[in-house]
């Protein structure tokens, strides 16, 4: 299986990169790579996968939201 690696380049913008796309015996691509989500989306993930795990029956409304949201994370970046 082909490695692919992303190198950072610069920040462009405090939730945007430049990054380098380089697939194994292949060619480079700059890429720009946008985080979807804003500070308190983030921190709501972190509680989700750090801190929930740790007493996973309180709020529970709250870590069904932040795993409903992970997928909507991924087709923002797609």
């Amino acid at each position: 299986m082909p490695t692919i690696t992303l190198r950072e380049q610069q920040q462009l913008a405090p939730n945007q990169f430049q990054v380098i796309l380089q697939f194994e015996g292949g060619g480079s691509y700059p890429v720009t790579i946008t985080n979807p989500f804003d500070e308190q989306q983030e921190a709501r993930l972190e509680w989700y996968f750090e801190g929930w795990l740790r007493r996973p029956f309180l709020n529970t409304v709250t870590a069904a939201q932040a795993k409903a949201s992970i997928t909507d994370y991924g087709h923002q970046l797609f």
